[in-house]
């Protein structure tokens, strides 16, 4: 099942300099093999003269190729959106980031609690709970037949979309916390999250901090 449009003024994550930034690697990796087997087949059968061996590398090359498109699409089949501000877009507006997040019914907003997901025992389904105390039923998960690594995946950029609106906000959980939920979930799976060192990611979460900072002190000293 794919997912539809997001709401208006909401952008797909892999729309997003955060989607962008990740299948950007696995494009050129595509490419990169795609080049490998096809020069590797040319030098079999016009230099060597290899009819056999050339063949063998027909299938060898495809499987490869198929691996890496399955690989970018499970990363671009993301189920997030963000709207403008959000950081993952940065763009200028005054309004508050949000987080929508498409269920098998349609796109709901993210929330501020944090979401898991449970298979349920009889029927198998995925179902989206909310961590608070009567781990309330947020929806049923998009995909019906997600992998555990596709569901890391995923599960993963959520808790990062909803901590870094909330750091943008100034509300909820911030990064740090969103790192710390994710290891106390045993069903999924390690991932390694956005590298928030200076010059190793498009966003400065320095710069957002201090941008937010700044804003909460004008207001203050507006009101005295």
């Amino acid at each position: 099942m794919s997912f539809i449009d997001p709401p208006e003024g909401f952008t797909l994550f892999r729309d997003t300099l955060r989607g962008r930034s990740l299948s950007k690697p696995n494009e050129i990796q595509i490419l990169l093999v795609l080049v490998f087997w096809a020069s590797l087949f040319a030098a079999l059968w016009l230099w060597l003269e290899q009819g056999l061996w050339s063949m063998l590398v027909i299938p060898l090359g495809l499987l490869s190729i198929a691996l890496g498109s399955i690989a970018l699409a499970r990363l671009r089949n993301t189920p997030l959106a963000v709207n403008g501000v959000h950081p993952w877009l940065e763009e200028e507006g005054s309004e508050d980031a949000k987080v929508m997040l498409c269920t098998s019914s349609g796109w709901k907003d993210a929330g501020d609690h944090n979401l898991q997901v449970v298979t349920r025992q009889l029927s198998r389904e995925l179902v989206i709970t909310q961590d608070d105390d009567g781990r309330t039923q947020f929806g049923m998960w998009l995909f019906s037949k997600s992998s555990d690594v596709e569901l890391s995946l995923h599960m993963s950029l959520l808790r990062e979309a909803v901590a870094l609106r909330n750091m943008y906000n100034g509300t909820g959980d911030d990064f740090e916390n969103a790192r710390s939920h994710e290891n106390e979930d045993s069903g999924l799976l390690q991932r390694e999250w956005l590298d928030t060192s200076p010059g190793q990611s498009e966003l400065e979460f320095g710069a957002l901090l201090r941008t937010r900072g700044s804003a909460s002190d004008d207001t203050k000293n507006a009101e005295d």
